[in-house]
């Protein structure tokens, strides 16, 4: 999937306090960004420094006692696997005979993690609000549309949507007018595209939750889509696409899924294309938001000390009254199907650079599939964190990355798995058969075959890292909203660790024998080379 990314990071440092080591020093970077598309895919970034492309679906909040902003070149920063540095040095107590104890955890089970939501429908709008005891009050829309949606003419309406509804609407209808008010206040808003769906959401403190909810409002029923910007906002979004064009880890990213999705709408880019934008009128994209911004294809939610349930309730019905009353249906939605494939398939991008920017995804599996569980500690093992193979392996082995990660894309009915790796041009061959014994070895009886134990940490990980998460206001709204989108039930922090918990390493091995294979790997590489003779 192409993201829309901006080059700039926050890093963050934050103590947080822990059953098993009196308090743990996490650092995480943050990356900020308007027009990124979903899920945790890795990337490169424009110096091929690595970072992780954040679950847009969970804008990250401010949670750091220090914040320094820096350019997204300059830095990587992973301290996701915090955990396994504490597991290293010992810091940590073995729970007591007769206290709960998930497997062999270091970390206890927290039965109160604060996640509360509670389920409401407006109409045909559903609301879900989530009250929690914290300053700040947090108002964000998911909507079940994005550029999957689009036709070939159509391409990058929603992307080009998710820019323009901020330069007025019928309350706020002069171009600075959000922005103007959102910052007097001290808040923040964003907004964000993906294949599946797009997303919009203001941040203020407490007092001002009905000037949120009155934005949020606003942007998703009421914009003005001024003409005597449009042509400006376009010039925007065109340089925005020749500065992915000009990336090698972006423009690598951007034909290995053209390779892995075809020529569907799931194998375009989000942002369109050049051809799409300059054609695109005024016109179009009110037609493309009236069809798709329906309150059937919407979700609401709000988290934070918002009061009563009953007056933020009023408050929504009064800001979204537009959407509630309205009686417009929802379209057939794009449905996906993979076509065959027998062999690799792979693309080379020829560029004058120093570096091989590789991108490599392998098909998987369905966001509402069982096996998800599974693909979640799959994915630590296999390249998300300091102790996977492939950054022992590929990195701290052999030296052959600075930046190499694993991660997962899934979407209501196709997923994939995805390595993307900045590699030296020397070594370009080794490391991409090395990537891919490892990758196929998963699930095999080789050396690189998973084990038991490997599993158990992989759990401690994603529970420690599930709390770290659902510590965020964004985090825990983005997860009930993406539940209630597409999974029709929301997992609380509860449900979630019991079903990573029953996963076996015979199921996760199973699950990298299906996705880890030749005939569903496609590989893209943007560097200075005549050819590719690597063999695999």
């Amino acid at each position: 999937m192409r993201r829309l990314n901006k080059p700039v990071c926050t890093l963050h440092v934050s103590s947080r306090k822990a059953t098993f080591v009196s308090s743990v020093v996490r650092v995480c970077v943050r990356k900020e960004t308007r027009g990124e598309a979903r899920n945790q895919a890795p990337f490169l970034c424009s110096q091929n420094v690595f970072l992780y492309r954040f679950w847009v679906h969970h804008p990250y909040s401010l949670l750091a006692t220090s914040n320094l902003s820096l350019p997204a070149s300059d830095n990587y920063l992973d301290s996701r696997c915090k955990f396994f540095r504490v597991l290293k040095s010992k810091q940590f107590t073995p729970a007591k005979r007769g206290t709960k104890n998930m497997g062999s955890s270091p970390m206890r089970y927290n039965k109160h993690m604060r996640f509360s939501p509670k389920t409401y429908t407006l109409g045909k709008l559903r609301v879900i609000l989530v009250p929690e005891q914290r300053e700040s009050v947090t108002v964000r829309v998911m909507i079940g549309t994005g550029s999957r949606e689009e036709t070939d003419k159509e391409a990058g309406s929603a992307h080009f949507l998710e820019h323009f509804v901020f330069k007025g609407t019928r309350k706020f209808p002069k171009m600075f007018d959000i922005n103007e008010a959102v910052e007097k206040v001290g808040g923040a808003f964003n907004a964000y595209t993906g294949q599946n769906e797009m997303g919009f959401w203001v941040k203020m403190d407490k007092g001002n939750v009905a000037l949120a909810t009155e934005i949020v409002g606003q942007v998703v029923s009421e914009p003005v889509l001024p003409k005597d910007h449009f042509d400006k906002e376009r010039g925007t979004i065109l340089e925005e696409l020749y500065m992915y064009e000009d990336r090698p880890n972006s423009k690598a990213a951007e034909e290995c899924e053209k390779l892995l999705y075809g020529k569907t709408n799931m194998g375009r880019p989000i942002i369109g294309t050049v051809e799409s934008l300059k054609a695109m009128t005024v016109e179009e994209l009110r037609k493309y938001f009236d069809k798709w911004f329906v309150a059937e294809n919407m979700v609401l939610g709000v988290v934070g000390d918002y009061g009563s349930d009953e007056a933020m309730l009023e408050l929504i019905k009064k800001e979204f009254a537009l959407l509630i009353d309205g009686k417009r249906s929802l379209p057939e939605k794009d449905k996906f199907a993979w076509n065959e494939q027998s062999e690799p398939r792979i693309k080379l991008v020829s560029r004058k650079v120093e570096q091989a920017a590789v991108y490599m995804a392998f098909r998987g599996i369905k966001m509402t599939d069982e096996r998800r569980f599974a693909l979640e500690l799959l994915n630590i093992i296999y390249g998300d964190g300091w102790m996977s193979r492939l950054m022992r392996e590929v990195r701290e082995e052999r030296g052959w990355a600075y930046a190499i990660r694993s991660g997962s894309d899934q979407f209501t009915d196709a997923g994939s798995m995805l390595v993307g790796a900045g590699l030296p041009k020397s070594k370009l061959n080794e490391a991409v058969e090395l990537i891919t014994e490892i990758s196929l070895g998963l699930g095999g009886g080789n050396k690189w075959a998973i084990k038991v134990e490997e599993v158990e940490i992989a759990k401690d990980c994603f529970r420690g890292r599930l709390a770290l998460d659902f510590d965020k206001p964004e985090e825990v709204l983005g997860s009930a909203l993406e539940d209630s989108l597409f999974r029709e039930k929301i997992y609380t922090p509860e449900e979630i660790v019991e079903r990573v918990q029953k996963v076996s390493v015979d199921e996760i091995k199973a699950l990298a024998a299906e996705i880890f294979k030749k005939e569903n790997m496609s590989i893209a590489v943007v560097g200075d080379y005549k050819k590719l003779d690597f063999k695999i």
